[in-house]
């Protein structure tokens, strides 16, 4: 087992293992949670396994927040958004519900 659970919201419950050569990936039941899994660690490694070698994540950039949001120190959040490009500026806000069963970044109706 190379670790059980990590600190992230939505995602806490993923494993990973390996056992001589072969890869295995717990990932959460909950749609948004899974494909955070996935991106973070399942996707990297087949990308190397399939010859990448570079850039095996997902690209990343820096953005300005344009609303506060509630910290937990304790646990890195990922949460969907939207961004938006205005001059030479990349501009983040949250979108949708915040729930990890949920598989839409649009408010769900009740």
């Amino acid at each position: 087992m190379l670790f059980d659970k990590v600190a992230i919201r939505p995602g806490s419950v993923t494993t990973v293992a390996q056992i001589e050569s072969k890869w295995i990936f717990g990932l959460s039941g909950n749609p948004s949670a899974c494909f955070v899994g996935f991106e973070l660690f399942t996707r990297p490694v087949l990308r190397c396994a399939l010859g990448a070698t570079a850039h095996p994540h997902l690209p990343r950039s820096k953005a300005v927040l344009v609303h506060d949001i509630p910290n937990n120190k304790r646990i890195t959040r990922l949460m969907r958004g939207l961004l938006e490009v205005r001059g030479s500026r990349v501009l983040a806000s949250t979108v949708g519900v915040d729930k990890s069963g949920v598989a839409s970044s649009h408010d769900q109706i009740d």
